[in-house]
């Protein structure tokens, strides 16, 4: 980032407070949305064309790139200032795909700031995304544990504890980032809160 450093509080009023950016379209030209943090700050929210809300959970996000570095960036180069520019790469609803909201600012203070809250927060939500996972872990090494003692004492330890244990862990995985998705993040803790 150039410019002056930017404190965390901040960065959060910005994204509270929210922002009239310009989003970038692949079947329009851009034009003007209101972009804001979800009231629970697990998603980026704005209102599409057809007044439709839209949003972006911070568990999908994958990166969030300063400047014009995307294809639709590229397709439109010259319409909007570089440094005024930002896009947020993540995973469709499905976890199929990247996909890419392409947005820009007044002035490149603005999209530092918009830049700096983004990367806290997605990181944010990885960290409290991998505790979950962790207490998953926990409860599926006890499970596989508390089955491999059973089995033992019956004589059938055909299933390693290691397999078990692998396929929870896959199981719990899958069934974590549906609901994640489903509930746009889950994070209901403020925007500083660890």
């Amino acid at each position: 980032m150039h410019g002056r450093e930017i404190s965390l509080d901040e960065a959060a009023v910005a994204v509270r407070r929210g922002a009239k950016l310009v989003k970038y379209c692949r079947n329009a030209k851009p034009h003007f949305v209101f972009v804001q943090l979800s009231a629970d700050a697990s998603a980026l929210t704005w209102v599409g064309k057809r007044e439709k809300e839209k949003s972006i959970p911070f568990v999908a996000v994958e990166r969030v790139l300063s400047g014009q570095h995307t294809e639709l960036f590229r397709k439109r180069r010259g319409e909007h200032d570089v440094l005024n520019s930002f896009s947020i790469v993540y995973e469709d609803a499905n976890g199929a795909s990247s996909r890419t909201l392409d947005l820009v600012c007044d002035n490149e203070n603005q999209r530092n700031l918009w830049v700096f809250a983004l990367e806290h927060l997605v990181h944010r939500a990885r960290r409290h995304a991998q505790a979950d996972g962790f207490d998953e872990i926990t409860k599926a090494t006890s499970a596989s544990t508390a089955s491999t003692s059973t089995q033992e004492e019956r004589g059938l330890s055909g299933v390693k504890s290691s397999t078990a244990l692998t396929v929870a862990l896959a199981a719990s995985k899958f069934k974590k980032r549906a609901s994640l998705r489903e509930r746009h993040g889950g994070l209901s803790h403020d925007f500083g809160a660890a």
